[in-house]
């Protein structure tokens, strides 16, 4: 059996519209489609506010430069004087 081949977005919008015709539950679905019910759930409740836009990835952790600089400004805080 060959692989299926798909992009994630895609992915998540035809969960999404699937599940809003009303034909198919959300746990069938995601047996369906191979993912989690939690997932499922979260993709559902990012595309009620935001719709279609809502479904892209969106990343908690801040990125890697925000912390470095965050490092830096501490180490050099003493060492600004004010005059």
């Amino acid at each position: 059996m060959p692989w299926k081949e798909f992009k994630l977005m895609d992915q998540r919008e035809h969960v999404v519209c699937d599940y809003l015709t009303g034909d198919y539950p959300m746990g069938v679905l995601c047996a369906l489609y191979g993912i989690s019910r939690p997932t499922g759930d979260k993709w559902l409740a990012r595309y009620h506010p935001h719709g279609v836009a809502g479904l892209a990835a969106c990343f908690k952790a801040p990125s890697k430069a925000c912390w470095i600089r965050g490092c830096v400004e501490n180490l050099l805080a003493p060492c600004v004087t004010v005059a």
